[in-house]
């Protein structure tokens, strides 16, 4: 057993990071942070959060127990291999501190899959990037530092029985690995149908508002996956993603009321936005501008034929202003289900039909009482209020005086019949 000073460990880890760039975390018997190397020779201060952006989420109570519990039972350094391939190596010292490296991926990986990891850890730093290290070489790393704290020597099959792996299994554990992190040939070049018809309905109903609803793990994947092919350039495997999903949101957009040629000559446009790009970051950025414009477009013709369709009931309320109101023949009028159009109309006007309908009464009203010589009876049979009475209440209440009193002072002396 070796007496191990917290300096002797930092010297340790920082040699092990200059070596391997693959960080290490280190804590107490209590699960408390005491000390982490990410590419600083400079102590830390452990209460700033932020520092530890990068490296495994020790908020992660999840995937901090699941490695903790597998390291605390072995007698020599465990591997633990997550999604996407992406992998940690741990340990316990004969201090009772638990040394935890990581993440490190066998492969490199996709933009689609180091989004995925930030999101899935809550890393806000967007530049960080899960490193791409060969099994090997961390393998035989770890179990450098581990001999430096310990005094005892392991190699990699002590790893993998300790991890629980077959001895003898090392390159088969890794080829599985890598295997696990690609997609197989037809899952790469074409979407799922129902996976197609979900991210293309969000366009063609115009529910795609932000970049956020399309930047998850889950859509970057399905991008990554349209029309990609399989090995090649990773430019032209971008490019003919883009360019075939550009293609697929238009036709999504007309379908969604976007007119043909408006649709067709915006995808012209960002096709040749794509073919001048220089990195696949900016092809994926011309992507989604793309998509979002198309899916802002159906939105803002939902918005003019839902406006139409208001107009037209206002237009036939008003000629109708002397019946009596009927929510279903506005509705057989304008060609809409009358529950429907009486939700559009109190979203689009902020009152529900009924008021609207009262209020053009009323207005008439107020006009006849001005400039005719009627009297308030036959105004009131006119605009078919069922009382006398029950048209003063109503004028009233939006007048704020009875239909006497609003004549009286407001009527036109030198109106003549």
């Amino acid at each position: 057993m070796k007496d191990v000073k917290m300096d002797d460990v930092r010297f340790v880890l920082e040699r092990f990071f200059y070596g391997w760039k693959m960080n290490a975390i280190v804590f107490d018997a209590d699960g408390k942070l005491v000390d982490f190397v990410m590419g600083t020779r400079e102590k830390v201060d452990f209460s700033k959060k932020e520092e530890l952006e990068g490296s495994i989420d020790v908020e992660d109570n999840d995937l901090y127990d699941t490695i903790h519990s597998k390291a605390e039972k072995a007698n020599a350094p465990i591997i633990y291999v997550g999604q996407d391939g992406i992998y940690y190596l741990a340990f316990w010292d004969d201090e009772k501190r638990f040394f935890l490296f990581g993440p490190a991926a066998i492969e490199e990986l996709s933009f689609a899959q180091q989004i995925a990891y930030r999101r899935r850890h809550q890393i806000k730093k967007q530049g960080y990037l899960v490193p791409k290290i060969p099994l090997a070489s961390s393998l035989n790393g770890v179990a450098l530092v581990y001999y430096t704290l310990t005094g005892r020597q392991v190699t990699e099959r002590h790893i993998f029985e300790a991890s629980h792996l077959k001895e003898g299994d090392i390159d088969l554990k890794q080829d599985m690995m890598v295997y696990e992190t690609k997609n197989t040939v037809e899952e790469k070049q074409h979407l799922a149908y129902q996976e197609e018809l979900n991210w293309l309905s969000r366009i063609e109903n115009g529910t795609l508002k932000t970049l956020d609803d399309q930047m998850t793990p889950e859509n970057l994947e399905k991008m990554e996956r349209i029309g990609t092919l399989t090995g090649g350039n990773s430019m032209k495997q971008y490019e003919y993603m883009a360019v075939t999903s550009v293609t697929l949101a238009s036709r999504a957009a007309i379908r969604g009321g976007v007119n043909a040629y408006e649709s067709y000559r915006l995808s012209e446009l960002y096709m040749q936005k794509i073919s001048i790009c220089t990195n696949a970051m900016e092809i994926l950025q011309i992507h989604m501008q793309a998509v979002l414009k198309f899916a802002e477009l159906v939105r803002q013709s939902k918005e003019n034929r839902n406006y139409d369709c208001v107009e037209q009931c206002k237009d036939y309320i008003a000629r109708h202003r002397t019946q009596k109101f009927s929510l279903e023949k506005v509705s057989e009028a304008v060609g809409k289900n009358a529950s429907y159009l009486s939700r559009l109309f109190s979203e689009q006007t902020g009152m529900t039909m009924q008021d609207y309908a009262m209020n053009v009464r009323l207005e008439n009203a107020a006009n006849l009482l001005q400039y005719s010589n009627e009297s308030i009876g036959e105004i009131a049979e006119y605009l078919n209020f069922s009382s006398q009475s029950y048209f003063g209440e109503k004028f009233k209440k939006k007048y704020g005086q009875t239909p006497v009193c609003y004549r009286r002072e407001h009527k036109i002396r030198d109106f003549v019949e």
